[in-house]
């Protein structure tokens, strides 16, 4: 599976993209593994172009900050996911020591998961 690097809004976050819509296995969901080092993350945006597009990052390991539209920034560790609704701006940082794993999973009633992000 080929690494991304790179991503505008990913900062110090390597991808590995498991399935996006328009392979055999899927028309509506994107799953990614991201292994994020100290201090990365995805900084705060939102999706537009798409009508609905919801987030949940699942933290498989490490020391996760999480940002959901005016709440305040909550802490997560391991074996926790995080629900982001459409249209609602949201952000990861990993505020621990060693890489995070987090998986990434997209959906879009439209089949459409690649929604333009708009990074705040």
């Amino acid at each position: 599976m080929e690494a991304r690097t790179g991503a505008i809004g990913h900062r110090n976050l390597t991808g590995y993209r498991f399935l996006q819509p328009g392979d055999a296995e899927t028309s509506y969901v994107s799953v990614a593994l991201d292994d994020i080092q100290p201090g990365g993350g995805i900084d705060p945006h939102y999706h537009t172009d798409v009508a609905t597009f919801d987030h949940v990052y699942y933290v498989i390991s490490g020391e996760i900050a999480v940002r959901l539209g005016d709440q305040e920034e909550q802490i997560v560790e391991d074996d926790t996911a995080i629900y982001c609704p459409s249209n609602v701006v949201h952000s990861i940082k990993n505020v621990g020591t060693s890489n995070a794993k987090v998986l990434r999973i997209g959906a879009s009633a439209t089949g459409d998961v690649k929604g333009k992000p708009v990074f705040l």
